[in-house]
């Protein structure tokens, strides 16, 4: 029954496909993934755009895996559980992660939100103040450093008028939010402002997140050769509790239950963070560029883990840094180059202490240090091309990253120390079109991890866990695009072939319930095919495919060699049709399929495939100056049964966290332009 009403939504969009063909308005995409501005087709590597149409447009955006469910090779996890924040993997690299994003780099307007240790984060990026988002699916260490198995980078948006707009949504399991947002241009100057607050109760017990952000953007254009943007963030998150994994017998009889630990001990975080950023870029003579970025970021966190030993976490961080770099057009023997050099210095200051866990209050003192992580990289790259219908890339970068700890609880002893890692990462690319609408693409990239801070914690010790070392990969890849990015048929195929050794894989003890430490595997490779179409049928419909078939295997790993990655679905696909027709009607219909996934390193227990569909119906109202959208949707359209997370090795077999059933919200949000 379930599948028949996902093929029934979907038939019912078939009168459309007999229309017209009649090509639309479509603005060919430049990209500035690789650091040096160019078409998507160009590109030596795989990148996924998507626009903030596609991000907004009446979803009840979550999270940014509302609108990047169409990349292929990204998969993402735990959407509604957010003391462990949203989980995404990009080609197997960031599926260990117990909580927030590891081994994927994440930039917002060229800020990062990635720690120079490799932890990331996104409960602090205002999402409807996003325009577009690049994806780099692929190792790329050599432009962007440790933790880059792939990258996100996150655009906001530029004010194109005056305007002032209100979107207040309502929904299932408690769902609130409501958001302000005030464009203001002048000359050469531009201003947009966000103020935004969701609230939800929960599906499961123990489950309830409060959020609220303040953004601001300023963007001024000195003159013709100079501009400078800056940035502001503030988010606070006072509420976001976690009902934590449960086992198979407790999945199957109550899914909305929490753990009974995690309700105990009062599992769950509170955050506040402030962010603030500067770019300055300057033109100078024959196309050169010089571009200067400083941030600066201040985090307070708290959380609660399930069990008392260290199970209060109380840590301030202060994450600051600097880089640049300097951009030359040249032209030898009428051959076009260009060449960019860079570096980018990051430092991280932690200050953590652990109590006991109290059954949610605060016990004796464990664990008082602090954890100091500095990354230096320096990089170069230059695109050229040999003839009119070859472009070649070439990049290398070398990253120096020094982990201090100063112990200041001594009842165990000092266990102060240092840490360094240093990786040097090569990239080789070319780009050559067959004709017009054809272009092959192939390279070679790498990656390397370090091991975050709170991976090097061990057990039963303070400071590091110096056996722990850090993880590298070696990526070869083939692929082609069909079209262009500006027209109204794109597809993109992609071959990868990457080989990882010492790969970090995270596991639990009886005695630290809900609490992961990592290990390194000998070694992993991963192997798969990427397909992703983009079709503007006509001037009312439009299509998005992603397909992603892949193995993720260990190939030496104690007694594992040759099971499946946990965590990993083989198969992952995704559909999406979009109608919008001249009454400003607004409708999206996509159907998500995921193959089943191993949950722990032996293979023995199986998390079940699911598909899910959605479907968001929108409508602008114009009156007068006022532009009135009304939008409605229903999340989990066929009410499927299952888990939107999985926790890894986790002990007892509690690796499951379901996701909600058949669920509603609706809302409306209503602009105000000014001529």
């Amino acid at each position: 029954m379930r599948k028949f009403i996902i093929y029934a939504c979907f038939l019912s969009f078939s009168p459309f496909l007999v229309l017209s063909q009649e090509s639309g308005e479509i603005e060919e995409i430049i990209v500035s993934g690789l650091k040096i501005q160019q078409s998507l087709e160009d590109s030596v590597l795989s990148i996924s755009v998507v626009d903030g149409q596609d991000i907004s447009n009446g979803r009840q955006n979550l999270g940014i895996d509302e609108s990047l469910a169409r990349v292929p090779g990204l998969f993402m996890q735990n959407r509604y559980n957010f003391a462990q924040d949203l989980r995404v993997s990009i080609r197997g690299f960031g599926a260990r992660s117990s909580f927030g994003i590891r081994g994927v780099k994440i930039y917002v307007d060229g800020i990062p939100e990635t720690l120079p240790d490799g932890q990331g984060q996104v409960d602090n990026i205002d999402i409807n103040a996003i325009s577009s988002i690049e994806v780099i699916r692929g190792p790329s260490s050599a432009l962007y450093g440790n933790a880059s198995g792939g990258v996100i980078n996150i655009f906001t948006a530029e004010p194109e008028a005056n305007s002032f707009s209100v979107d207040v949504g309502q929904g299932d399991f408690g769902y609130r939010s409501i958001n302000f947002e005030q464009n203001y241009i002048q000359n050469n100057h531009s201003l947009a402002l966000n103020l935004t607050s969701k609230e939800l109760d929960g599906y499961r017990d123990n489950n309830e997140h409060q959020n609220q952000q303040v953004s601001l953007r300023l963007h001024s254009d000195f003159n013709s050769s100079t501009s400078l943007i800056s940035s502001f963030n503030y988010t606070r998150q006072p509420v976001s509790q976690d009902p934590g994994g449960i086992n198979f017998n407790q999945l199957s009889t109550n899914r909305s239950s929490a753990y009974q630990n995690n309700i105990l001990y009062d599992a769950g975080e509170s955050l506040s963070q402030a962010r603030m950023g500067v770019s300055l870029i300057h033109n100078l003579q024959n196309s050169s560029q010089i571009n200067l970025r400083g941030y600066t970021v201040k985090r307070a966190f708290v959380s609660n883990l399930p069990l008392k030993n260290s199970g209060q976490i109380d840590l301030s961080r202060d994450f600051y840094g600097i880089a640049g770099f300097i951009q030359s057009e040249h032209e030898i023997r009428s051959m076009p180059l260009t060449l960019q050099l860079g570096f980018d210095s990051d430092f991280q200051r932690d200050h953590r202490k652990r109590w006991d866990n109290d059954f949610g209050d605060r016990g004796i003192v464990r664990l008082d240090q602090s954890e100091n992580v500095d990354n230096i990289g320096i990089y170069a790259q230059t695109i050229f091309s040999p003839s009119d219908n070859l472009i070649l890339n070439i990049g290398l970068r070398n990253d120096r990253l020094k982990y201090d700890v100063i112990d200041s609880y001594f009842d165990n002893g000092d266990d102060s120390g240092q840490l360094e890692f240093s990786d040097t990462s090569p990239m080789l690319g070319l780009n050559y079109g067959i004709n017009e609408k054809i272009r092959l693409f192939a390279n070679f990239s790498s990656s390397f991890e370090a091991p975050t801070t709170t991976e090097l914690a061990g057990p039963y010790i303070g400071g590091f866990n110096t056996d722990l070392k850090s993880q590298s990969a070696q990526s070869k890849e083939i692929g082609f695009r069909y079209g262009s990015s500006g027209s109204d048929l794109y597809m993109d195929v992609a071959i990868f072939d990457i080989s990882v050794t010492g790969e970090l894989v995270p596991y639990e003890l009886e005695a630290f319930p809900g609490r992961d430490f990592y290990e390194n595997a000998g070694s992993s490779t991963r192997k798969g095919f990427e397909l992703g179409i983009y079709y503007h049928l006509n001037e009312e419909l439009s299509l998005n495919f992603a397909h992603t078939k892949a193995d993720y295997v260990f190939d030496e790993f104690e007694d594992y060699s040759g099971n499946r990655i946990p965590g990993l679905p083989n198969s992952l696909s995704f559909l999406e049709l979009i109608h919008t027709n001249l009454f400003g009607f607004h409708t999206t219909l996509n159907v998500l399929s995921v193959s089943d996934q191993f949950t722990n390193n032996a293979n023995s227990t199986v998390n079940p495939n699911y598909q899910t569909a959605n479907l968001i119906i929108s409508k602008n109202i114009m009156l007068s100056r006022w532009n009135l959208k009304p939008y409605f949707g229903i999340y989990n359209l066929t009410n499927e049964q299952y888990n939107q997370n999985v926790r890894i090795n986790a002990f007892g077999g509690r690796f499951f966290e379901p996701a909600p059933p058949k669920n509603y919200y609706l809302g409306f949000q209503l602009t105000q332009i000014e001529n």
